[in-house]
Formats: structure tokens, sequence, C-alpha cells
């Protein structure tokens, strides 16, 4: 179960001093997330945008991740949901599986990531093409440690794919 908290970030080199003081720097990776959907116009349809459930193929560092989420169950701004990630060998053949299963790409989404670790959690910086800087911080107490590493910033209960569905103009469901 991934439990996490989202919050937009104003000011990246501040928050990234706050993450010096308080953390280990990890690693910095960019990220690019090609967001599958059911084609309901070939006769077989799941729409994720209506169970609140997504399948990713992610693409890091020359390394290529599948990952399946399920609906969020929210409580407050922290948000937690069924992951399941494995690591595939080629990115393209998954994506050719995925489409041989009436699931095609339906956004992307790019971003460069600093990966900290903080306490028992694990805390990312995000630039996210298209729509700004982010935070994350993923594991135990998310809620005290986003608050004590990024006071007044506000809480993101929307997903990246999300935001860039809906500035896209691109309905998304729930």
């Amino acid at each position: 179960m991934e439990v996490e908290i989202k919050l937009a970030i104003k000011d990246p080199e501040g928050a990234r001093e706050a993450l010096r003081k308080k953390g280990k720097f990890l690693k910095k990776v960019v990220e690019e997330d090609t967001y599958f959907n059911f084609d309901c116009e070939g006769g077989c349809c799941r729409n994720f945008a209506e169970t609140d459930e997504a399948v990713r193929l992610r693409r890091r560092d020359g390394e290529c991740f599948l990952t399946y989420k399920g609906p969020r169950v929210s409580v407050g701004e922290v948000k937690a949901r069924e992951e399941i990630e494995f690591s595939v060998d080629s990115c393209e053949a998954a994506a050719s599986f995925l489409e041989k299963l009436c699931l095609k790409p339906a956004a992307r989404v790019r971003k460069e990531r600093e990966y900290w670790s903080v306490e028992n959690a694990v805390v990312t910086l995000d630039y996210v093409e298209g729509l700004g800087w982010f935070a994350e911080v993923e594991g135990e107490g998310v809620k005290e440690l986003a608050e004590e590493l990024f006071p007044g910033a506000e809480p993101v209960e929307e997903t990246y794919l999300e935001m860039v569905l809906k500035r896209a103009g691109a309905p998304r469901g729930k």
C-alpha cells in the first residue's frame, strides 16, 4: 500500500535546503510515465478514469517499470492506494503487450525527480513539465513530516496524470 502526500512547492531552493538539513540526497533522475487506458471503441472497456485506477509504464535511467495503481483511499490530504510494480526488460515490448490487451497510451507525464531519504520516509522533489514544482512524501508519518519540511505548502489531491489531462482539456472522470 502506497501512502503519500503531495504538495505544490513555490520555492524549490528553499525546499531543497530543508531537505539537506533533515535528510540525505539519494539521486536525481528523469522519469517519463506513459499511462494506459482501455480502447473503449475497440469493444473491450474498463475506464480507469471512472474506476480511479492507473496502469503506468515508467522509464527511468534506462530501466523500465510496469505499475498498477488501485483506487485512492484518502484520509484528509494523505492518500493511500494499492500499488503493484515490477521491472520489465523492454518498455517497447511491454507497451506492445498492453496494446494487445486493448490498452492504449492515454497520456505522458515527464518529470525531473530528486529522491531524498528523510527519517522513515522517501521524499521526492519533482519538476513536472508543464505543471511546475511539487514534493511527495511517502512512508510513515507523512503529514507531520510534510508540514515540518514544507510549512505552508499547499496539499494537492490530484495525481500528475489528472493535472496533465486537465491542462490538456481532456476528461479524467473522478
